[in-house]
């Protein structure tokens, strides 16, 4: 799927949702594409839980999640609209890198803020097997996902972490683009920080809407 500034689009004709809630482009450059109808807003990122049928929908104000039929229902995180930039779904788990309020993990419909990050501005996230690799405005940590460990990348590793520009995962290494160099980490050279997280449970889905748990 391709979450763009005209909305939310489909490559062909796979099967995501029921399929009266797509329409064929009329875009010349998207014409073998279809248009998700529900939205049509910049979108930011989308996520797809294909056992469950739901899909999740980062638009550039909030974080919707639809069901089969297109019923839509707004994630709320302490009573506000979370903006993320950025989305990654495995193992159940929807991971939200978000703008204002750093990793919010969702599963089993319970809304959970991970601490942690050095910045609760997220920038861009990545995951390769059970880590999570994020970029945010001060830098660049990894988040190990099964052992709630931190990992942080800086001088040690020869990184200006507030200097990246890009990454991208390869197979044995990380690639950084930096200022206009390419720079190859290693994964067995990433230092281990000691984890200082605590996790803060929000909200939780009661029916069909979310409910404060702080209340």
């Amino acid at each position: 799927m391709i979450a763009s500034s005209q909305g939310l689009f489909k490559e062909g004709s796979s099967s995501i949702l029921n399929d009266s809630l797509w329409e064929k482009s009329t875009s010349d450059k998207l014409s073998s594409n279809f248009k998700f109808k529900p939205i049509e807003q910049r979108c930011n990122d989308v996520a797809f839980d294909a056992k469950n049928n739901v899909l999740y929908l980062a638009t550039i104000s909030s974080l919707l999640k639809f069901n089969s039929k297109g019923e839509k229902q707004e994630i709320l995180f302490e009573n506000e609209p979370i903006v993320v930039n950025d989305l990654e779904f495995f193992n159940g788990n929807l991971w939200c890198a978000t703008q204002y309020k750093g990793l919010i993990n969702i599963k089993n419909n319970t809304a959970k803020n991970i601490r942690g990050l050095q910045s609760d501005y997220i920038k861009r996230i990545e995951r390769k097997n059970n880590q999570l690799f994020i970029q945010h405005k001060k830098g660049f940590q990894i988040y190990n996902t099964r052992s709630r460990e931190w990992y942080a990348l800086g001088l040690a590793e020869g990184i200006e972490t507030t200097s990246i520009k890009d990454f991208s995962l390869g197979e044995q290494r990380i690639w950084f683009l930096i200022e206009n160099e390419l720079i190859a980490l290693p994964y067995d050279e990433v230092k281990i920080q000691k984890p200082d997280i605590q996790i803060h449970i929000d909200s939780a889905i009661v029916g069909n809407s979310f409910k404060s748990l702080n209340s």
